[in-house]
């Protein structure tokens, strides 16, 4: 009895009014702090962990990108078997815008319509436009290449070609992973220099396109290849950078 006494006696208790000893006060405080802090490295591992396996807010998983490409492969083939068999004439510009907005739309529902970040990425297609202009009537003037049977053509340009560069831009912009992969980069540029390309060689066939003065699909893929790595900057680095 005097043992079970003088344990009941060694638990700190309260005063008169209930409340805690000083130590033991201190002591709960110590231990609510070591809790808090717990929780907040718990919490910080959470959102490393969510953020790793979901979509970034300005950008795709590096998951998705690959499958993507993988996806696109599958369209763009389908797209050259067709736009080769099939005389489209200039309709196939339009064809083309309609899938650039097609791809827009579905990234941008990935991320849940944000209006803001469809604005950075349209940003990204008007400078893909702005500068496939300028390259494309450049070379038009130094009589490299011209395009032909267009609706409506500014320089050499179709209103076509100026719609899938800014739709398909945009669409491009929101699938790209959101931090920088150097390997990543390079295998998107490859990609689409080849797609590129083909594409234009496929416009050829349609009467659409026609290369001049010695200039050739091996020029093509190495023109694409620098305008991607070039749009790439754009992307991550540039003062227009989706970020």
């Amino acid at each position: 009895m005097k043992n079970m006494k003088k344990s009941r006696n060694s638990v700190p208790r309260g005063d008169e009014e209930g409340t805690y000893t000083k130590e033991f006060r201190e002591s709960l405080a110590r231990g609510n702090d070591d809790i808090a802090r717990g929780r907040v490295v718990e919490h910080s591992v959470l959102i490393k962990t969510l953020g790793s396996s979901s979509l970034n807010p300005v950008g795709g998983s590096m998951k998705l990108g690959y499958i993507t490409l993988v996806i696109l492969t599958v369209l763009f083939a389908i797209f050259a078997f067709v736009f080769t068999n099939i005389s489209l004439g200039p309709a196939i510009w339009f064809i083309l815008a309609l899938a650039g907005l097609g791809w827009f739309v579905i990234e941008l529902s990935f991320h849940k319509f944000d209006s803001s970040l469809a604005k950075k990425a349209l940003l990204i297609g008007l400078f893909l436009m702005l500068f496939d202009f300028m390259v494309e009537n450049a070379g038009w003037i130094l009589g490299y290449w011209h395009t032909q049977n267009g609706i409506i053509t500014i320089g050499t340009v179709p209103i076509g070609v100026m719609l899938i560069c800014l739709l398909g831009g945009a669409g491009w912009a929101l699938y790209l992973p959101k931090k920088f992969d150097l390997k990543f980069s390079l295998l998107d540029s490859l990609f689409f220099a080849f797609w590129g390309a083909l594409g234009e060689y496929v416009l050829s066939t349609q009467g659409l396109m026609v290369y001049t003065n010695g200039w050739t699909s091996v020029y093509a893929f190495l023109a694409y290849f620098i305008t991607w790595e070039f749009l790439h900057w754009a992307r991550y680095h540039s003062p227009i950078k989706m970020s």
